[in-house]
């Protein structure tokens, strides 16, 4: 993400493609903040925003443990990381993740990262 200020909202999209022959399944979307949310773009369909994996505030923990996506073969996804700095205030060199689940068994947990420099 380069240099950012505290305040604002900062997306990264990230390319999911099935480029095999049998449905991608995506699950168990989880990011490693709670300043870090990401949400999944199939087609016209966009899932919910996706936290920490833990019960916090008005988070539907259990919708999105619940949720899962469906990639046919020879479709994309766009995996949105959005990162708000303000959320937990921190200054320098920042890295985030955001981690989820597949049904492919060469990738059962595929995981993308973000970084930033918060001035």
């Amino acid at each position: 993400l380069g240099e950012i200020a505290v305040q604002g909202d900062y997306p990264a999209d990230f390319t999911v493609t099935n480029t095999g022959d049998a449905p991608l399944e995506i699950s168990k979307v989880r990011t490693s903040c709670m300043c870090t949310l990401a949400e999944i773009m199939i087609g016209d369909t966009k899932s919910m925003e996706f936290n920490m994996d833990m019960p916090m505030g008005n988070y539907d923990y259990i919708a999105a443990r619940k949720w899962k996506g469906v990639i046919e073969p020879g479709q994309s996804a766009t995996v949105r990381v959005i990162y708000k700095p303000h959320l937990m205030p921190v200054q320098g060199s920042v890295s985030r993740n955001v981690k989820f689940s597949t049904n492919d068994p060469n990738n059962s947990v595929v995981e993308l990262g973000i970084h930033a420099t918060v001035k």
